[in-house]
């Protein structure tokens, strides 16, 4: 199972962070290779995103859904499909704007790693990650300054 953890500091307000990870439209603008996505309201709020992903030109069926986290500050997770597991974001109030922490566990499917190399796999996903986080930064920080991104390029 591959790990990966990054922390990113957003100029906003916690509160705006976390309306933009609460809304699944903005997970079609921050998640890189994100297609033909297709939102489905779950019971207490929540969503789950079901979607055609590209990982290296391979195409494969993921989801995302919301779980319900304990704690104001979290927002959870789970992964299904080619690759599978959790996202965790805690977000916190770091002087004049907000820190993000971003953890993920996630295992590949069979099929996946049948035409991939591990090392090759794990590399592309972390600069994967790295683009969301990257995005959501800027996609905060964008709407804060009332700026109206179409989509951003990672």
């Amino acid at each position: 199972m591959g790990k990966y953890t990054r922390q990113v500091w957003i100029v906003a307000s916690p509160e705006d962070v976390r309306a933009a990870i609460d809304t699944p439209e903005t997970w079609q603008i921050i998640v890189p290779g994100m297609q033909d996505a297709e939102i489905t309201r779950t019971e207490g709020g929540g969503y789950r995103i079901d979607y055609t992903y590209k990982l290296a030109g391979i195409r494969g069926k993921r989801s995302i859904e919301t779980v319900t986290a304990e704690l104001e500050t979290q927002r959870l997770f789970d992964l299904d499909g080619t690759l599978s597991g959790t996202y965790t974001f805690d977000i916190t109030e770091q002087g004049a704007g907000t820190r993000v922490k971003f953890d993920t566990e996630y295992q590949f499917s069979s099929r996946i790693l049948d035409r991939i190399t591990r090392q090759f796999a794990n590399q592309y996903v972390t600069r994967q990650f790295d683009s969301l986080l990257g995005n959501l930064k800027h996609y905060v920080e964008m709407e804060d300054a009332d700026i109206e991104p179409e989509t951003l390029d990672a």
